[in-house]
């Protein structure tokens, strides 16, 4: 039993002992080298564990996550992009056959205050933000860029938020879930984590 299946299966997450094995392996000969698997953190939709000091795999429910993570996969962003890298995205099945994804990404540090002081202040700017007329919601858009010099923004913040902004709007993704806990750090520089809207269906390779 490696370190990667006993950190991964230590969690409550609904994948029978074959699934999690071949999970295992297969991040074991795709992302090596597998060194101090631990766990990250959860959220409403899944877990995160660190595979090695460059890489970390998300195992979630969401289909939307999963296919903007697809996406972006194709785009092969880089290291400058204000949003997360994914390097691998598969699918499996969980115990109910229900399909359940992982989604292999950067490892990224915790962000200090002034980054989620960000995030928290443009989530309120509701009525900055895009409609989205199917469900109701809100995200953010070319509406948010357009008013972006109403903000009193330090220079290096109002840098990162209009790089942000015009990479979502480049690439036509819907965010909406942006908040302090979705924005870590690559070195000294902010990223987006947890896209998970504004991509149809996507083609996943089944494992």
């Amino acid at each position: 039993m490696s370190p990667l299946y006993k950190t991964i299966s230590s969690k409550d997450i609904p994948l029978d002992a074959e699934t999690t094995e071949k999970l295992c392996l297969y991040l074991e000969e795709n992302h090596a080298p597998v060194q101090r698997p631990r766990f990250l953190g959860s959220g409403s939709f899944g877990y995160a564990f660190k595979i090695n000091s460059e890489k970390a795999v998300k195992i979630t429910s969401d289909d939307k996550e999963a296919w903007v993570a697809e996406f972006l996969r194709q785009q092969k962003l880089p290291a400058t992009s204000p949003l997360v890298r994914i390097f691998d995205v598969v699918e499996l099945y969980n115990t109910d056959g229900e399909p359940i994804y992982a989604i292999v990404e950067e490892l990224l540090s915790k962000a200090p205050k002034k980054w989620k002081t960000l995030a928290t202040s443009l989530l309120a700017y509701d009525e900055r933000q895009e409609p989205d007329y199917d469900d109701g919601s809100f995200y953010f858009g070319q509406k948010t860029l357009d008013e972006l010099d109403d903000e009193d923004l330090p220079a290096d913040e109002e840098k990162w938020v209009t790089k942000f902004l015009k990479t979502l709007i480049k690439l036509d993704i819907k965010y909406m879930d942006l908040h302090e806990g979705n924005i870590l750090m690559r070195g000294d520089y902010p990223v987006a984590i947890d896209i998970n809207n504004g991509k149809e269906e996507q083609k996943i390779k089944l494992l």
